[in-house]
């Protein structure tokens, strides 16, 4: 397998998403969120990626045999969920993920107002059956480099403690650590 990587087409989003799903289904925000029925979580968590809105993200795919096998999306400085108010409308949403995350929305908020504008990397997924095989360090490589050519400025992620060494390695420093209600994440900075 030799995958290209390259940026999402017309049409493609479904497919991504799906990877995205497979790939993130059991994160444990996931699990608090969708609750312990694997069927009930995975087809919550794919249609969570599948409807989200795409409007001004950069999206990045990699393509294997002709099937999408990872997918990285960011949006760009300016556009960043934590860095814009809440909306009176999300704060009455009765949604499962708005409720789940309302409960550390507030800690990543301040985590996020200490830092200048910047690109907000979600989601980072690989098909997992060809997890450890280099994809996900080659969407970021590609990621950092289309951003750093249209509007450099740093990269902000959150992770769960698992990956957290993978993000080090691709040279993100830890910034802050955000745990409530079992969700455990750090914020994770590359300056451009």
């Amino acid at each position: 397998m030799d995958p290209t990587v390259r940026g999402l087409r017309d049409g493609e989003w479904p497919a991504a998403a799906g990877v995205a799903a497979r790939a993130m289904w059991d994160e444990p925000y996931l699990r608090l969120t969708y609750g312990d029925d694997p069927v009930h979580r995975f087809a919550a968590t794919h249609d969570l990626y599948e409807t989200a809105d795409l409007t001004g993200r950069l999206i990045l795919v990699a393509e294997a045999d002709g099937d999408v096998v990872g997918v990285v999306a960011g949006r760009p400085p300016g556009t960043c969920v934590y860095c814009r108010p809440i909306t009176a409308e999300e704060l009455a949403s009765e949604d499962p993920m708005d409720v789940a995350f309302r409960r550390v929305d507030a800690r990543a908020r301040d985590a996020h107002r200490s830092l200048e504008a910047h690109w907000y990397l979600a989601p980072l997924a690989v098909e997992p059956v060809v997890q450890g095989a280099g994809l996900g360090r080659r969407l970021m490589d590609a990621f950092h480099e289309v951003t750093a050519a249209q509007q450099p400025a740093p990269v902000v992620l959150e992770c769960a403690p698992h990956v957290r060494g993978f993000y080090e390695r691709l040279g993100y420093d830890p910034r802050e650590d955000i745990s409530a209600d079992g969700i455990e994440l750090r914020v994770m900075v590359r300056e451009s």
